[in-house]
This record gives C-alpha cells, sequence and structure tokens, in this order.
C-alpha cells in the first residue's frame, strides 16, 4: 500500500541534477516520456530498480545503433546479450554519472529520472547500472525506439551554430543561434589575442557563463569590446550528456576584432581673429619700413647738401 501511494510523491534532491520517486513493482525497467516543455527530441528518461544500500553512483550509457552499418531493425528484446550481439553497430550516444544522494527514498522501488537529449530517430540501447568503488550491481539494458525531426546524426552535425555579434560602446553582444539543438548545460568561455598573433587557444581562457542568457535554441552573452588591434574568442561548449558520445561536432568559437586605429593627422586650426591681429601687424610694419624708408631718403639728401657746401667754400 505504501508504494502505491508514494508513488505520486516526487523527492527532488537539491544537490543533484536527478530527481527520484518511488515506483512499483511493474514499473522496473527503462521508459523514454517526452518532455512538459514540448522542446522538440527532449526525454526524460527513468529507470525504476532496487537500490543497493551501498550504491553510490547511477550510471548511465545510452547507445545509437547505427544503421548504415547492416543491421535494419531495433532489437525486440532487452538483454546485455542482445547488446554485445550488437556492440560492433554501437555507437556512444549519451553517458552521465549521478552521484546518489542520501538517504534514499524509503521505497522498495526507486525510480531515477533525468532529461535527456535524443535529437534524430532511430534504435537506442539505454545501460542502466550501479556502483561503488570498483563494485557494480544491476547492469540492465533496454531497447527504445525514437522517432523526432532527424534522420540521422550526420544530418545534425550538417547544421553548425551561427552567430553574430553587435557593438555598441565598449559592449559587446553575441547571439548565438543553435537551430534544432536545445539548450540543457553549457559552458562559455573568452580568451583575448593581438591581430597579428592568430594563437588564442594557447592563451588563458576565463569562464563567462554568467554573462549569459539563453532560451530553448538560442544563447546571448554580453562582454567587454577588445581595444585596438585586439581581439577576443569565444568558446561554446554543451555540457548534455550527447557530448560524452562520438556523434556530434563540438567546436563552436566565435571570433572578434577590434579595427586597427591609424595615427590621424593633426589639423591646426588658428581663430580668425589671429589673422586679422597678424595681418594688420603685417600693414604696420610695412608703413613703418616705408616711412623708415623715406626718413633715410631725405636724410642722404641733406648729408650731400651739406658736403657740397662745404666743398664750395
Amino acid at each position: 500500500m505504501l508504494g502505491a501511494l508514494s508513488i505520486f510523491v516526487l523527492v527532488s534532491l537539491s544537490n543533484a541534477q536527478y530527481r527520484s520517486r518511488c515506483g512499483l513493482e511493474n514499473e522496473v525497467g527503462t521508459t523514454l516520456k517526452k518532455t512538459e516543455d514540448d522542446i522538440d527530441g527532449r526525454y526524460t528518461v527513468e529507470w525504476c530498480s532496487k537500490l543497493e544500500d551501498e550504491a553510490t553512483e547511477w550510471n548511465f550509457k545510452m547507445d545509437y545503433i547505427d544503421f548504415h552499418n547492416g543491421t535494419k531493425q531495433c532489437p525486440q528484446n532487452d538483454s546485455v546479450l542482445v547488446s554485445i550481439r550488437l556492440s560492433r553497430y554501437l555507437k556512444i550516444h549519451s553517458v552521465f554519472v549521478e552521484k546518489l544522494q542520501r538517504p534514499f527514498p524509503d521505497c522498495n522501488i526507486t525510480c531515477l529520472s533525468k532529461p535527456l537529449d535524443l535529437l534524430f530517430s532511430g534504435c537506442y540501447m539505454a545501460q542502466n547500472q550501479l556502483s561503488a568503488g570498483g563494485r557494480t550491481w544491476r547492469r540492465r539494458v533496454a531497447s527504445l525506439r525514437v522517432d523526432n525531426r532527424f534522420d540521422s546524426a550526420q544530418a545534425i552535425n550538417r547544421i553548425r551554430p551561427i552567430y553574430y555579434v553587435v557593438k555598441d560602446g565598449n559592449t559587446l553582444t553575441v547571439y548565438w543561434n543553435l537551430h534544432y539543438i536545445p539548450v540543457l548545460n553549457y559552458s562559455m568561455e573568452i580568451a583575448h589575442y593581438d591581430h597579428k598573433n592568430d594563437t588564442e587557444v594557447k592563451t588563458t581562457w576565463k569562464e563567462i557563463r554568467d554573462n549569459c542568457t539563453h532560451e530553448t535554441y538560442r544563447i546571448v552573452c554580453r562582454l567587454a569590446a577588445p581595444r585596438a588591434a585586439r581581439c577576443v574568442a569565444s568558446a561554446l561548449r554543451h555540457d548534455a550528456p550527447w557530448r560524452r558520445g562520438a556523434l556530434f561536432n563540438d567546436s563552436n568559437i566565435m571570433r572578434y576584432c577590434s579595427p586597427i586605429v591609424k595615427p590621424e593627422s593633426v589639423e591646426v586650426r588658428v581663430d580668425y581673429r589671429v589673422w586679422w591681429a597678424a595681418g594688420a601687424l603685417a600693414v604696420a610694419l610695412a608703413a613703418m619700413a616705408a616711412c623708415w624708408a623715406a626718413h633715410s631718403r631725405l636724410l642722404a639728401a641733406l648729408r650731400k647738401r651739406v658736403l657740397r657746401h662745404w666743398t664750395h667754400r
């Protein structure tokens, strides 16, 4: 009776990224359900099982069956043997490890759940396992069919995120458009470098996630614009379970360089009153020069008359 009642009680663990609840015996196994936010390709994966008292971690791996390598249909039953038989067709899609928070729910069957993005259609093999140190318990395999917008990982990889930058004074606003890849968890880092030295990957990267906001398929970040002749690189890295797999590209870098400022020619401007004063001074000096020249001619003529007077006496 307790199990039947407690199935409706959701236990949200404050320090964990998963949820737990009490389940029923007929719920044992792995299920996928579309999330309530209606984001295309986002599911809640839930595993219901008995928890071992010594277990400290919930280990999850989702493999994708690559149809292009020969197999054409999803497995009809769930077993470790099936996963081994199909191992050459399996590619890792998602991986996560969650630390189990104590105390465990007081249930016979506990259901652990976590959001998961499965972006393309296909057959998946989910593996759940409890562990503590080197010990493991209850490895369980489930075959799951997913139908989504895209038909393969290659289709996703052809759609690269795009960005555009708006500069307003000393601030850059970077808009990332992720197309159909929903934002779950991510990090955003920046690094500065010179125009002439395009080796920003060797410089120190700084986390700026606090400067960003996000919606379902978009991230907006604000950062200081680099000074002249300097550049800034911003790296977006997803921290979703699918990033641990080998199917998707995850190298998204934005680069922005401030223009090189050339020295401006200095234009000397003189007040018009200075030009008037200079002109008046030039006129005055010319007049004085003319007067002095006339005075000099009169003195020369006077000296000549005095000299003739004395020589003819």
